[in-house]
């Protein structure tokens, strides 16, 4: 191995390292850098020696292997930032819907700035922006705590349960203590959190967060995160349907570079037109993101998603007609 992939590698793990609150073990290195436990070993000599007692051992009650970690701000002399870095941040700053996300990443912004040690110019990041055509289009605001974002985040790494005031969705307020599993972001910002079954939570309907320090809880193993986000086309998960969409001629170079859903199966027909099969639950939400293909798109299948779509239609129409709302 060269010197300059051995290098990259000391530095990937370092990283790994320093960015993992409940350390990681030998076999997880090796299963994420794709190399042997030996060749870990070796690279896990030259870390000891160069970062001393900055790394540690983490207790662990689930298992009886060592997991290590690197303690932080280990690696913080090893990081610079470029300024085209610095204006993708503040190119993501721009189009978040949330008001407290967008002063959170300007924040960062700050602080990378003192410990990075070359000097930025906001010149420079604004002629980048700038360069890179930043156009920003209309969307909802949502009302996010800041401070709730990162005890959510807290818990959701240290694997601790959390009790919140929320209001559900039909007006009730009530205090759950739920494990907290992960976020979903669609059209809003979703706690995904255990209660007495899996459940989501509207993070801007949350009142109050308190992390219960030392209350432990062990993830259900059998749950993934990403399949259950994947069954439904929005965030709320019920029967999947299989649904089948035609698009017309001229909207198909565009359907065939779009994602509806990660289950999705595009073909190109013969006549021109294109085909979309996925299976996700959520009738409403596929409704919804249907409307704005107008005439170009015809529903084969559930029926009860096209006659939902038509009665849609209807009201709509009757809306205009009537010239108030029904």
């Amino acid at each position: 191995m060269s010197t300059s992939k051995k290098l990259d590698e000391i530095t990937e793990l370092a990283i790994m390292l320093q960015n993992s609150w409940q350390g990681i073990t030998i076999d997880e290195i090796s299963d994420k850098l794709e190399r042997n436990r030996r060749a870990v070993e070796r690279l896990m000599e030259v870390i000891k020696e160069k970062f001393g007692e900055r790394l540690e051992v983490v207790e662990n009650n689930y298992d009886r292997k060592k997991h290590w970690r690197l303690r932080k701000n280990s690696m913080n002399f090893l990081v610079t930032f470029s300024d085209l870095e610095l204006s993708k941040l503040l190119k993501l700053s721009s189009i978040l819907k949330n008001e407290a996300d967008k002063k959170s990443i300007l924040d960062i912004m700050e602080k990378i700035k003192i410990l990075n040690p070359k000097n930025h110019h906001q010149n420079d990041i604004d002629i980048l922006l700038e360069s890179q055509g930043l156009a920003v289009r209309q969307y909802s605001k949502e009302n996010i705590n800041s401070d709730f974002m990162e005890k959510i985040a807290y818990a959701i790494q240290s694997e601790q349960r959390i009790k919140i005031s929320y209001t559900d969705s039909y007006g009730n307020f009530y205090e759950p203590v739920i494990e907290p599993y992960g976020l979903q972001i669609a059209d809003n910002h979703y706690l995904i959190a255990k209660e007495d079954k899996i459940k989501i939570f509207k993070i801007s309907k949350i009142k109050n967060i308190e992390i219960l320090n030392g209350n432990y809880f062990e993830k259900d193993e059998n749950f993934n995160i990403q399949e259950y986000c994947n069954r439904s086309f929005g965030i709320y998960n019920g029967k999947i349907e299989e649904v089948v969409l035609q698009f017309s001629s001229e909207a198909a170079e565009y359907i065939l570079n779009y994602h509806f859903h990660p289950t999705q199966i595009i073909e190109k027909q013969k006549d021109g037109s294109v085909i979309v099969k996925f299976k996700a639950s959520g009738s409403y939400e596929i409704v919804t993101e249907l409307l704005k293909w107008r005439e170009g798109v015809k529903i084969l299948s559930p029926e009860n998603i096209k006659q939902e779509y038509e009665q849609t239609v209807k009201l709509m129409y009757q809306n205009i007609e009537s010239n108030k709302i029904v």
